[in-house]
């Protein structure tokens, strides 16, 4: 489940980056994208049980597609 997860967070986004691009801009994409996958990289990290590690990694992925 916590690789399904992130395949789960990066199918959901890698739609919708082309339109989050245009609408404002790749460079803030690119900026938000990496915060988001470093923050859910400290929490995946930090997490103490499965399903919080779940969750991060959904994140994670989410983050991920962005980029």
């Amino acid at each position: 489940w916590v690789s399904n997860g992130y395949i789960l967070g990066l199918t959901l986004v890698i739609p919708l980056s082309a339109w989050l691009a245009q609408r404002i801009g790749g460079r803030r994409v690119f900026l938000l994208s990496l915060a988001l996958f470093m923050l859910a990289t400290l929490g995946a990290g930090n997490a103490d049980s499965i399903g919080a590690l779940i969750g991060w990694r959904t994140l994670q992925g989410m983050g991920g597609g962005l980029l």
